[in-house]
């Protein structure tokens, strides 16, 4: 009834908007797993603006809604910005900097994106969702697990404050800065990436991360 859009169809925002409207009203269908205690910005209220915005990204595409390419924008700069406050409040509240934990979440965030990719010969990138995810877990992985090693954020538990997170940010920017605007990239990721990869993955890799590169920092700071 609803055709996907595709190179030789034309789009279909109908089938987008129907999509968003059917989750508006499955979302706010009574909540059983709710509790009272809950707050603004909680695990439970992120996870689910993230489910929204998944949804949103597989409808734009299925449906080939170019019309609602501004603010699908804004859904992948927003969850780009969940990951880095999400992150940054873990590590911050339990300064886990162990290797299990960056395997654990790196396998989470890949468990169903990786084999997909395999099975289809899809490049792991075009989901880029899930790329993004992993490359802004592990910048922030990198920048608090650093300022923690040179002991330069306070130790967890009663007294944190800003001025804590300090250097986590300050260190956090730089990389960042270093990556995506001094070069850092041309220097260690394009060469990497294109050998390994090939220059199409690259290519796409470097237009996927360039846009988004400061929206977990950003997170990072509000958590902060």
């Amino acid at each position: 009834l609803l055709p996907a859009g595709t190179l030789t169809l034309s789009e279909n925002p109908d089938l987008w908007v129907g999509a968003m409207v059917l989750l508006l009203l499955v979302s706010y269908s009574p909540r059983l797993t709710r509790t009272s205690s809950e707050t603004f910005f909680s695990r439970h209220q992120c996870n689910e603006w993230k489910g929204w915005m998944q949804v949103a990204f597989v409808a734009y595409h299925y449906a080939n809604a170019q019309g609602v390419y501004v603010p699908i924008r804004w859904f992948v700069s927003a969850y780009v910005w969940l990951t880095g406050f999400g992150n940054a409040r873990y590590f911050w509240k339990t300064a886990d900097f162990s290797g299990a934990r960056f395997l654990k979440m790196v396998w989470r965030i890949n468990c169903f994106a990786a084999p997909l990719s395999l099975a289809t010969g899809t490049h792991w990138i075009a989901y880029y969702v899930v790329a993004l995810h992993t490359v802004h877990f592990a910048l922030c992985f990198a920048a608090f697990g650093l300022a923690s090693a040179c002991r330069r954020c306070l130790p967890c538990g009663a007294g944190r404050d800003l001025l804590g997170a300090l250097p986590a940010l300050a260190l956090y920017a730089a990389v960042a800065a270093a990556v995506w605007e001094f070069g850092g990239y041309d220097l260690a990721l394009r060469p990497a990436l294109s050998s390994a990869f090939g220059a199409p993955f690259e290519t796409y890799f470097w237009y996927r991360t360039r846009m988004d590169y400061l929206s977990s920092f950003f997170g990072a700071v509000f958590a902060a």
